[in-house]
Parts: C-alpha cells; sequence; structure tokens
C-alpha cells in the first residue's frame, strides 16, 4: 500500500490503449461463459453434448432450427464509425448435418427484424447478396468445418476490393464483391450484440457448434490459412508480439527463429538505467538477420502493417557515409537496395529526407535508448503511417516515404528483414540489447508505457498489464481502480476479460499478477 500511495504522490499517467484483439473467444465446454468476453445467452431449444473433432473428444452445443445465440460485442467502434464495429473477423467451427436452403450464419441486427447478414444457400455456398460461392470449393454436409468471415465496411463496394470475404478451413471460398447496405455503420458493422444461427424469416437449420471466435480486425488470407481447420481444442488465444529477442550471450528468441549476426560482434556488458546488462556489441557494416514470423497483414502477400522496438546505442563518435546510419531495411539482401530507415546526421529519424522537426525529441549519441519504429503502409502517403519514438515519445511522422509507400511495396516485410544493414554502407558500430516486433502498428499510448530502455528488455505483455509496460505494478492496479465499475461496453484495456465491464474480476486478475514481469 506505501508502494500505491507514492505512485499516486508522483502523479502515475495511466493509459487506455486499443489494439489489435481478440475480443470474445467460446468454447461451449458444457456452458455459455467466455474465455474472453462476456456469456453467451442462448435462444431457442439446444444441449451441451460431446462429438469427436479429428479424433478428439469435444465438448458442444447442438441446436435445432431456430435456435440462435445473443453474443456480446466486447469490441470499440472502429474504422472511422461513431457507435459501430466497422472491421471485425468472425470465426467458428461448426457441423450441419444438410444444407437444404438457407442458413444463417451472422445476424449484425440485435432485433433480428430484418434478413441476416451472412448464409450458406442451398447449393452450399456462403455469402450474402445473391454472391455465394467458389463452386469448386463448397461447404460440406455432416462434416467439421472451420467457417470465417472478414468484414471492413470502409473497403469499396465492387471488385475483390472489397473486404467481405469468407473461409472453409483456411481457403478463400468467396468475396462477396457488393453486399447490399455497404458502408461504414451500415448493415455490416456490429453493434452492442450480435446474433448467431438467427434470420428474421426462419432460414436457419439445425446443427452443431464448437468453437466461437470474434476478432476486432480484418484477418489476412495468411492468417486465416495459419488457423486451419476445425480442432476439439479452443481457438488460439494470440497476442501481437510476434518475435523477442534479449542478447544475453545467445541469438535465440524468447519469442520467435533466433537472429543471425551477419559481421563481426561480441557479447559485453554495459549498464542500463542503472542496471547490469548482457548486450551485442557489433562493429561496422555488420548486421542481424531477423526471420520475423509475422503472417502477411494488411490486405496483401507481405507485412504491411507492423512494429519494431529496440533497445540501442551508437558512440557518439559513430562513423557512417554521408552522417547517415541504417537502422533497418526490409530487403533481405543487403546489397540490393537502401535501408528503410535512418538516423541522420542532426541525430533525427525518418526517410526520403524527412527526419523529424528538429525542436522535437532528437537520437541521442552515446546513450541507450529505446526507439521505435511503427508501419502501416495501408494508410495514405501524404499523411503515412510511417512513425518513429525516442524513449516513447513520438519523434517523427515521414508523411510521404516515397514512391515504394504501397501495400507490398518497399516498406512492406517479407519473411525476413535486416537490422543494421544498407547498400550504400550508411551503417555504424554499436550496442543492441533488446529487440522486439509486433504484427500490429502500435499506438502512442502503447509506446508512451513502454517508455525509454531497461536492462532487462524489451517487456512483453503479460496478464494483468494494463498498460503494456511488462510490469503488473501500482500503475495497472490504480488504472482498474480508477475506472471500477464503468459499464460501458467499449472499455479499453482496463477490462482485462473483456465482459464489458471494470470489476473485481479485473482486479483480481492484477492482484494475481502482481509483480509480474517487474
Amino acid at each position: 500500500m506505501q508502494k500505491l500511495l507514492a505512485s499516486v504522490a508522483l502523479g502515475v499517467t495511466l493509459v487506455s490503449v486499443q489494439a489489435q484483439q481478440i475480443v470474445g473467444s467460446w468454447q461451449f465446454d458444457g456452458n455459455f461463459n467466455a474465455q474472453i468476453g462476456s456469456a453467451i445467452t442462448p435462444f431457442g431449444v439446444g444441449d451441451f453434448e460431446t462429438a469427436i473433432i479429428n479424433g478428439q473428444q469435444a465438448g458442444v452445443w447442438r441446436f435445432d432450427a431456430g435456435a440462435y445465440l445473443s453474443v456480446p460485442n466486447g469490441a470499440c467502434p472502429n474504422g472511422g464509425g461513431v457507435e459501430r464495429l466497422n472491421q471485425y473477423t468472425l470465426i467458428m467451427d461448426v457441423l450441419f448435418p444438410t444444407i437444404t436452403g438457407f442458413t444463417a450464419l451472422l445476424q449484425t441486427n440485435p432485433a433480428n427484424n430484418d434478413d441476416a447478414d451472412w448464409f450458406i444457400n442451398q447449393t452450399r455456398g456462403m455469402g450474402i447478396a445473391g454472391d455465394y460461392f467458389d463452386p469448386l470449393n463448397r461447404f460440406q454436409n455432416g462434416a467439421w468445418q472451420r467457417v470465417v468471415v472478414t468484414i471492413d465496411t470502409t473497403s469499396p463496394s465492387g471488385g475483390d476490393n472489397c473486404i467481405y470475404r469468407v473461409y472453409i478451413n483456411g481457403e478463400l471460398h468467396n468475396i462477396v464483391q457488393r453486399p447490399s447496405g455497404w458502408g461504414r455503420d451500415g448493415r455490416f458493422s456490429l453493434q452492442d450484440v450480435i446474433l448467431i444461427f438467427a434470420d428474421n424469416d426462419m432460414e436457419t437449420a439445425p446443427g452443431w457448434i464448437n468453437n466461437l471466435q470474434m476478432r476486432n480486425y480484418v484477418m489476412s488470407d495468411a492468417e486465416v490459412a495459419g488457423l486451419g481447420g476445425p480442432t476439439a481444442s479452443s481457438l488460439p488465444i494470440v497476442g501481437g508480439v510476434t518475435g523477442s529477442w534479449n542478447f544475453d550471450d545467445t541469438f535465440d528468441a524468447q519469442f520467435g527463429a533466433p537472429a543471425q549476426m551477419v559481421g563481426v560482434g561480441f557479447f559485453t556488458d554495459e549498464v542500463i538505467s542503472g542496471q547490469n546488462a548482457r548486450v551485442l556489441s557489433f562493429e561496422r557494416n555488420t548486421y542481424l538477420r531477423v526471420p520475423h514470423g509475422i503472417l502477411p497483414n494488411g490486405g496483401g502477400a507481405r507485412v504491411n502493417q507492423y512494429s519494431v522496438i529496440m533497445d540501442i546505442k551508437f558512440p557518439a563518435n559513430r562513423v557512417s557515409f554521408n552522417a547517415f546510419t541504417s537502422l533497418f531495411q526490409t530487403d533481405p539482401q543487403p546489397l540490393a537496395n537502401d535501408g528503410d530507415c535512418f538516423i541522420n546526421g542532426a541525430n533525427g529519424i525518418g526517410i526520403s529526407g524527412d527526419y523529424g522537426d528538429p525542436t522535437n525529441v532528437r537520437f541521442t549519441p552515446g546513450e541507450w535508448q529505446r526507439i521505435a519504429l511503427v508501419v502501416d503502409t495501408t494508410t495514405p502517403n501524404g499523411s503515412a503511417t510511417y512513425k518513429s519514438y525516442v524513449n516513447g515519445v513520438l519523434q517523427n511522422q515521414v508523411q510521404a516515404p516515397g514512391s515504394g509507400w504501397t501495400v507490398d511495396g518497399r516498406f512492406a516485410l517479407r519473411n525476413t528483414f535486416l537490422v543494421f544493414a544498407d547498400d550504400g554502407n550508411e551503417v555504424a558500430g554499436g550496442y543492441i540489447n533488446s529487440l522486439q516486433l509486433r504484427n500490429y502498428a502500435m499506438s502512442d499510448a502503447e509506446l508512451a508505457a513502454l517508455g525509454g530502455p531497461s536492462a532487462a528488455g524489451i517487456p512483453i505483455p503479460i496478464a494483468g498489464d494494463v498498460n503494456r509496460d511488462g510490469c503488473v505494478d501500482d500503475a495497472d492496479l490504480l488504472a482498474v481502480l480508477f475506472n471500477f465499475g464503468a459499464n460501458n461496453p467499449c472499455i479499453a484495456l482496463e477490462d482485462l476479460n473483456r465482459d464489458g465491464v471494470v470489476d473485481d474480476a479485473d482486479l483480481l486478475i492484477v492482484l494475481f499478477n502482481f509483480s509480474s514481469g517487474c
């Protein structure tokens, strides 16, 4: 309690953080309780049973025609919507014995007084608005299948650019090109509650469901392919950290595959924020080859939305050609292209001649700093999300990173990327303590919470860590207490179990994990 009072006295900064999240996950293992989110309410006739899925026993819910599930939507509005969720993914493992007519899967209208919004039709295609299937990949009668729909109502209607996509067992089944009622906050956007298997005209069928999951972002083809087919176990509960390395006498990863050093370097001791740390010292023209493990996103075949965080130090007398020092290169061939993020001679960070307002925070030679680089190539050139941060403070936003600023263009990641590499020898020797990758564009608040460098490395989010600084401490406890009782279904990370209210359950999560990661 003394620590808690001390934190109050010092004026702890609390932040609400939004990121790509699983906002609801249910397994139907004898109940309607949520792994993440709030409990589901069933309507109509159904019962819990045991089924065999891929040779494994699973608890499932059997339902009669006309029965449906009322599912709370715990996601905050997105896609520029005022009150609705415009970008999302819905995943379910289902079995229908026989499809003889239209069979509803999703009803976005909680009142169920109009047509459903995702159907299987009588020829076992999936979609809406008269657009139902690839005839070579149909829904199968009497078999467990993992079906997925991804929706982005901000995408244009017409053609394959429309993000109303349907998948069966990880394979793209259909793109509905012109859904009727398409548009932001329109028919296909989600309100506080959605209905599964409901339709106003009773276009329904009996069946079984094992897994249901909802995400507040559009999964890519590759991400859905990674989910594969149905499983007796629950759907994966994934986080945003896809790779993390602490260079304490090893290139092995905490998460992900080992990094590879190309060139000359050695492990040594340094003091970071008053603590001893084992770090990697690397010479000029040495770089790291990093297999990032992120699945393609942002609607492309490459990684178009990502964040790179590194704790680094370059000596004050760093030497680099033309006073530029490369931080990373997206092309895995080091001599093929220019680096894609540099420190310039004035210690700004950026690319294409844009290195930040000199009155902003700058990189400081001779000191350990936590540098973050946030990229989203789906944003428009001229107001691009190409951001750099120093110790949690926004240093620069490159408005127009150049002609290569496109989905799957210059700044998108392939399977491997390089740290400290450049084709023109614009590099320098230095030190690195920790490196981390995330598969989404982090927010200003998330980077602020991470703050500056630490000997322990870049924190990995853990249970109870509200502000995502890697330590469950007084700040997280205060965040929950200051929001205690809030029952707005759109709560940020203070609502740790995503059930729409900040209550005792969230407080217990913090308390049970208190001091974790610290």
